[in-house]
């Protein structure tokens, strides 16, 4: 086998091993956005901020969020919904979180 094929294997390789976890990720996105445990990511964290969950895969983070972000006049800003991060920053579904308003209770 000669340099140029071996290159384009290795190209063809990495691209369809970051197919592979872009399409993980996604799968495992849609599962929590319906309430279930992701499948592929296994890695559990549990944060201390009031019930939010972290799973970690091989090349990604999906968050089920639920934390105070901060307080404002009207009330406290929470930070709720699942989200998708990827080891490569252009890939995640940061964007797709809701936020939440409550009253404070003086």
């Amino acid at each position: 086998m000669n340099l140029r094929k071996r290159k384009w294997m290795l190209i063809g390789l990495t691209l369809a091993v970051i197919a592979v976890v872009w399409a993980m990720g996604q799968y495992d996105y849609a599962r929590l956005v319906a309430h279930k445990r992701p499948t592929f990511a296994r890695w559990a964290a549990y944060p201390l901020d009031g019930g939010s969950a972290e799973y970690r895969g091989i090349g990604y983070t999906v968050t089920d969020m639920q934390q105070m972000q901060h307080m404002t006049m009207t009330g406290l800003l929470y930070r709720i919904g699942p989200t998708l991060n990827y080891w490569v920053p252009f890939l995640g579904r940061d964007a797709t979180t809701n936020f939440c308003r409550t009253n404070v209770i003086r």
